[in-house]
C-alpha cells in the first residue's frame, strides 16, 4: 500500500512538472507526424482546373447595336468611338454615316461586310481612318468605294473584290498584305506621297498596268507587285 502511494505521488509530481514546463519554454510550432493509414484516407491535392474556371466565367461578349435606318451593326471601341461590325440591310449603295448613337464612326471593323455581294458602292465619311482585315472580303459586286481619309488598310481588306475598277489611296499610309489581291478589274491606283509601307502581295492578281510610287515611300517588299501580270511600267 505504501509503495502504491509513493508511485502515485511520483506520477502526480511528474505531471505537474511537465505542465509547468510548457509555460517556461518558448512557444514553437509542433510538427505532427502523419502516418501511412491517415495518408491513404486523405483527399488528394489537385491543381486548379483552369479550363473549368474559364467555362464557369463564360465568354466575353462584345455588345453590338443595329442602326434600324441603315442596317449597320456597330459597337463602341475602347476609345469611345464607333466601329462598324456588320451589315443586315439590303441597300446596294451605302453611305456610312459619320456618327452613330452620338459617337464618331472611325473604323470599318473585321469582316464587317464579308461576302456581301449585294453591295455595289460604298462612301465613307472623313472620320473613318481604318479599314480592318477582311472588311470587304469577297464583295464581288463592289465596283466603287470612296475611302475618304482612310490611312490604314489591313490585310485582305478588299481581297476578291473582283468588280472594283479603281480606288483612290490619296490618304493611305499603310496597306496590308493581300489587301487588294485578286481584284481583277482594278486597273488604276494612285499611290500618295504619304504612303510608308505596302506589304507582300497587296496587289497580286489585279489588272493594274502601271504603278507610280511618289516620294515618301519608305518600304517596298519584294512581293509588293508579285502577280501583277498586266503591269507594264513601274516608276
Amino acid at each position: 500500500m505504501r509503495l502504491r502511494r509513493k508511485m502515485l505521488a511520483a506520477m502526480i509530481s511528474a505531471a505537474m512538472f511537465i505542465g509547468n514546463l510548457g509555460t517556461m519554454l518558448p512557444q514553437t510550432n509542433l510538427i505532427v507526424p502523419v502516418f501511412a493509414d491517415e495518408m491513404e484516407n486523405a483527399s488528394p491535392v489537385t491543381e486548379p482546373d483552369v479550363e473549368t474556371a474559364f467555362s464557369e466565367v463564360g465568354e466575353v461578349e462584345i455588345l453590338k447595336e443595329t442602326d434600324e435606318t441603315t442596317g449597320l451593326e456597330y459597337s463602341e471601341d475602347y476609345d469611345g468611338n464607333i466601329s462598324i461590325t456588320g451589315y443586315t440591310g439590303t441597300a446596294t449603295d451605302l453611305e456610312i454615316p459619320g456618327t452613330l448613337a452620338g459617337k464618331t464612326v472611325t473604323t470599318i471593323g473585321y469582316s464587317a461586310f464579308y461576302g456581301k455581294n449585294t453591295v455595289s458602292s460604298v462612301s465613307l465619311p472623313a472620320s473613318v481612318t481604318r479599314i480592318e482585315s477582311n472588311a470587304f472580303y469577297g464583295c464581288s459586286n463592289l465596283a466603287s468605294i470612296n475611302l475618304g481619309k482612310v490611312t490604314e488598310i489591313y490585310y485582305d481588306a478588299f481581297n476578291k473584290c473582283t468588280s472594283l475598277g479603281s480606288i483612290d489611296l490619296s490618304s493611305a499610309t499603310t496597306i496590308g498584305s493581300c489587301a487588294f489581291q485578286d481584284c481583277s478589274s482594278l486597273t488604276s491606283v494612285s499611290f500618295p506621297a504619304g504612303l510608308t509601307s505596302i506589304d507582300n502581295n497587296a496587289f497580286k492578281g489585279t489588272g493594274i498596268t502601271s504603278v507610280t510610287f511618289q516620294n515618301g515611300l519608305t518600304r517596298i517588299p519584294d512581293n509588293a507587285c508579285y502577280g501583277m501580270d498586266k503591269l507594264e511600267s513601274l516608276t
